[in-house]
């Protein structure tokens, strides 16, 4: 059985997952935590999100947030800072 516990990786980007924000906030992946988000507010479908390992040091873009557009370009960024890169999902 595959499960995050055995995975061996640290990011979990998705993309198309259907959820409101408030349903992502309570989502609850073993390991992993949310970090950075796009919804939808008046539309189904669509959207990206990011997890990350709960032990990776990151942090949301927030420049970034704001450049996203429903239905159009929808982006979920964070900053690796430990390998100096900033990881995009879209």
């Amino acid at each position: 059985m595959l499960t995050a516990g055995n995975l061996n990786v640290n990011i979990l980007c998705f993309t198309e997952h259907w959820l409101s924000e408030a349903q992502l906030k309570v989502l609850n992946i073993d390991y992993f935590g949310l970090v950075s988000n796009f919804s939808r507010n008046h539309s189904t479908s669509g959207e990206s999100c990011i997890f990350m390992r709960n032990n990776t040091e990151t942090k949301e873009v927030e420049y970034v947030r704001g450049l996203g557009k429903e239905n159009v370009f929808e982006i979920s960024t964070v900053e690796l800072s430990d390998i100096d890169t900033i990881l995009a999902c879209i």
